[in-house]
């Protein structure tokens, strides 16, 4: 029975073995088959990873050539917020200055606009005193213009007074002459009387 049970045993088990074997090439198949595929896989995420890669180190050197670009922008940035700042700075001090100015010239216009005030009123005054000047000038001219006329007119009264002395004073002077004349002849005839 030992030996029958051996036989059975050994019949078996060299089933069991060729079924192991049987299994085991077809296990191995598998594994074969898969591990083909996994090296296939393995290959196209590898290569799949290269290209990966590659961008990535294409991506990193754009990437970089970009920060770079951002850096000097960011630099000339920086210069130019500089320049922007002392510039500002430079406006904000000629704004003081302007301003002051501005004041300075509200001022002085505020003052001219007074000075020309009262020189408007001085000068109204001026004019008005010059319009009754005029107004006592031309008074006096007409004066002066009567008295012309009354003096022309007492000049040619004059003349006529000495015209008329002159005829009185001939006159006289003949009656003074007819006179003697005449005392002469009476003078003679009361000596002949």
């Amino acid at each position: 029975m030992e030996k029958n049970c051996k036989e059975k045993f050994s019949k078996k088990e060299e089933k069991l073995k060729k079924n192991f074997k049987n299994e085991i090439k077809v296990l191995n198949e598998r594994l074969e088959g898969l591990v083909r595929q996994k090296n296939d896989k393995i290959q196209q995420l590898e290569e799949q990873y290269k290209n990966l890669e590659d961008e990535f180190r294409q991506a990193l050197v754009i990437e970089s050539n970009r920060f770079n670009d951002l850096f000097k922008k960011y630099e000339s940035n920086l210069e130019e917020l500089g320049n922007l700042r002392v510039d500002s700075k430079h406006y904000d001090t000629e704004r003081s200055r302007d301003k002051a100015l501005i004041n300075e010239l509200n001022d002085l216009i505020r003052e001219q606009k007074t000075k020309i005030q009262q020189l408007s009123k001085l000068r109204q005054q001026n004019a008005d005193e010059i319009q009754k000047r005029s107004e006592k000038l031309n008074e006096a001219v007409s004066d002066l213009a009567k008295l012309k006329e009354q003096n022309e007119s007492m000049k040619k009264e004059k003349l006529a007074f000495e015209n008329n002395q002159k005829k009185f004073i001939s006159e006289f002077d003949s009656i003074k002459s007819e006179r003697a004349q005449w005392s002469a002849k009476l003078n003679e005839q009361k000596i002949s009387i």
